[in-house]
This record gives structure tokens, sequence and C-alpha cells, in this order.
């Protein structure tokens, strides 16, 4: 496991690489996430929200041998949805994680959800809709059990 300023220089290659430079509530949120904080991230549309939460999960979980679904990203609309997997897939390719990210909507195939309900994704986007019907279903527990909180 990469320590907290190691994660940060990956996030900060990730971002440069793309050729942008984070914005200071981008900074912050990896630094807070990475010591363990949680909290809530309030920024405008097409600021960088999603980044400033997704590559600190993405950056500790690398190097790590992990089974079973890792992180949890619940959106309230599907359309929320896609570019947030899009997002997270242009993420975890570019930062050289081994994680597989999936969405699960009302929409998704009775096969899809039954291969999810094994955890066998490591990053999963749901809907919000969706996802309550997961988090009571049987065998729940097990599922989420490999979820990394916002702690180290």
């Amino acid at each position: 496991m990469a320590t907290q300023p190691q994660s940060i220089q990956q996030c900060r290659n990730w971002f440069e690489n793309q050729g942008w430079s984070p914005f200071t509530f981008q900074l912050q949120a990896w630094s807070a996430l990475l010591a363990g904080a949680s909290g809530i991230v309030n920024a405008p549309t097409g600021s960088g929200k999603t980044y400033s939460l997704l590559l600190p999960a993405i950056a500790r979980g690398l190097g790590e041998e992990t089974s079973g679904c890792q992180l949890i990203w619940i959106t309230p609309i599907r359309a929320l949805a896609k570019e947030i997997e899009q997002s997270a897939q242009r993420a975890i390719q570019g930062m050289g994680s081994h994680w597989r990210v999936e969405v699960r909507t009302g929409d998704t195939a009775q096969k899809i959800k039954q291969r999810q309900k094994k955890g066998v994704a490591r990053s999963s986007d749901h809907h919000s809709g969706e996802h309550s019907c997961y988090v009571y279903s049987k065998g729940a527990r097990e599922a989420f059990s490999q979820l990394k909180g916002s702690g180290p």
C-alpha cells in the first residue's frame, strides 16, 4: 500500500497526464480522504468533484491484491451514472489499477445483477433506487465485506 504522499502524487501525476491542474478543493479532498477523513465536496457542476473523490480511492488501492467490490458510487440519475462510469474507467486505466467498473440500474440484465451480487466488480456505480434493493438483499453483508471505508 502506498503512503499518503505517494498516493497524492499518483493523483497529481494522473491529472498532469490529462493536461490538467488540480483545484485547491481537489488537493484538499485527496489529502483528507487519504488521511481517513470523510465529508462532502460542494463545488460547481463540471469542476471535478468526481475526480476529487475517485482518484484517492483508486490510488489507495494500487498495488493491493483485492477481491470483491471495493467502492460503491451512488448517483440519483442514470445519465450521471454513465458519465461517472466513463470518468472512473478513464482514471482506473490511466492510473494502472486492476479495478473494473460496472453500472447497475433497473435496466441491468439479471445475469449481470447476479454476478454483481457475488462481488465480482471492484467498483460499482449504482442508480440510487436500485442500490437500496441490493443493500437489503440476502448475502449483502458478504458482498460488501471488501468495501473500503473512508479511512486508510
